[in-house]
């Protein structure tokens, strides 16, 4: 009997620690990449990448922008106009980014929310179209007030084209919308997107704690204005590394979150997934499901001995 006692306190003991070590498997979070692809009609000039609400970093080159290291509640916003259209391709023009494995004319939204059903790696391809009835439209960033809190940027597409313009983070504001969408008018006066930010306590910080090195391109026509580009020249070096200080919650007073899309045309708030109406489900931490296993197999013994020393006890009784 002092045998099964020893050995059913070794038991107990082995439980209690694994019992104190499931938590800390299950504190750690799963982390996201969203990649960037040139395709094969231009390049990168810049990074042309913002992320909110989460630490991350940024490896580029000339045909792809990967972003890691990004958690739930991520946002991550992509200026087309980082890209360069080569000169041999010049008759096309950027339309916006697309899933892998869409096709061109299937355009997402430039501004993607890691939450929720959208909460997964991403792989997105600049879509591409061809120059007919080119036509400019401007992003304008103001607020309520209607004062300017960033430089306009314009960018061009074809009459008829329904282009999806990403916001700007911008410290101490949010806007009332991380995309928005119109169709594009034959009078460029009548493209206009606006995004109106309203003023917010936040202890949010962009810290940039390397430089830009995204490869600048020789040559090459650019389709679209690239305002405030981070473009350096030479080979490039180590992968930038940025940070950002999550919002204080405690201190941030109630806000209405930001709608994913507006739609100007429907002159309504349209709600989609951050992927562009792509459903996939966000994948699961494995080792949740290893520290879980392991206090099932123990508790499993557990029962076990318990079992077998009732059973010597009811022999030797009998006996």
């Amino acid at each position: 009997m002092k045998k099964w006692k020893r050995l059913l306190g070794a038991l107990l003991s082995a439980c209690l620690l694994c019992s104190a070590a499931v938590p800390a498997l299950a504190a750690e979070e799963y982390t996201y990449t969203v990649t960037f692809h040139a395709g094969v009609r231009g390049t990168f000039a810049a990074q042309g990448v913002q992320v909110q609400g989460s630490d991350y970093s940024v490896q580029s080159d000339k045909q792809q922008i990967k972003v890691t290291g990004l958690k739930p509640g991520a946002v991550v916003s992509f200026d087309p106009g980082c890209v360069t259209v080569n000169q041999a391709d010049n008759k096309y023009y950027v339309k916006g980014i697309r899933l892998s494995g869409r096709d061109n004319s299937t355009v997402s939204t430039s501004a993607i929310v890691l939450n929720g059903q959208s909460a997964y790696d991403q792989d997105y391809v600049i879509a591409y179209g061809l120059t007919a009835e080119s036509v400019a439209y401007t992003v304008n960033y103001c607020d309520t007030a209607g004062k300017t809190l960033k430089s306009s940027r314009t960018y061009y597409g074809n009459v008829g084209d329904k282009p999806v313009a990403a916001y700007l983070y911008i410290e101490g504001y949010q806007p009332q919308a991380y995309n928005i969408t119109k169709t594009l008018s034959a009078k460029a006066a009548e493209n206009v997107f606006t995004f109106q930010y309203t003023k917010v306590s936040t202890q949010t910080s962009n810290n940039k704690t390397s430089s830009n090195t995204a490869a600048a391109v020789d040559g090459g026509t650019a389709v679209t204005m690239m305002a405030e580009a981070e473009a350096t020249t030479g080979a490039d070096t180590a992968a930038p590394v940025y940070q950002v200080v999550p919002l204080d919650n405690d201190t941030a007073p109630e806000a209405s979150e930001p709608a994913l899309l507006l739609d100007l045309d429907e002159e309504s708030t349209t709600q989609t997934d951050a992927a562009g109406m792509n459903t996939s489900i966000a994948p699961t931490k494995q080792k949740h499901g290893v520290g879980i296993g392991i206090t099932v197999v123990l508790a499993v013994l557990l029962a076990a001995a318990v079992a077998g020393g009732v059973w010597i006890r009811y022999r030797r009784k009998g006996v």
